[in-house]
């Protein structure tokens, strides 16, 4: 035996890649909307602070430092937001590269260069 044909003999099957792909899938995609769903949560009462900030401010029972500083926290949770978004799809791209998804970059583009 060659040890090309080794080596190829020692490698796992298709199916049981594929069943340790959807695996680890699903396991990370448990954890990622958990993760999710916090910063939602904190995007959502930052929304609410923000809105009780403007309130009291235009009642004059608030200055407008206070406003800003609710706003600056929104826009924080939006921010975490999206990264973990952005994160989330890298981290697919990566996954379905890594398992020979066959990605092919279009010629001239930033990914050939």
């Amino acid at each position: 035996m060659s040890d090309q044909e080794i080596v190829l003999a020692e490698l796992p099957d298709e199916e049981l890649v594929k069943q340790m792909h959807d695996d680890l899938y699903d396991g990370l995609a448990d954890e990622i909307a958990e993760g999710t769903q916090i910063l939602l949560d904190r995007e959502w009462a930052a929304e609410k602070v923000l809105n009780a900030a403007r309130r009291k401010y235009l009642a004059g029972s608030a200055d407008f430092l206070t406003v800003t500083d609710a706003q600056r926290a929104l826009y924080t949770a939006r921010d975490q937001l999206s990264d973990i978004r952005r994160a989330r799809l890298a981290a697919s791209v990566a996954l379905f590269k890594a398992m020979g998804g066959g990605f092919v970059a279009p010629a001239g583009s930033v990914a050939t260069e």
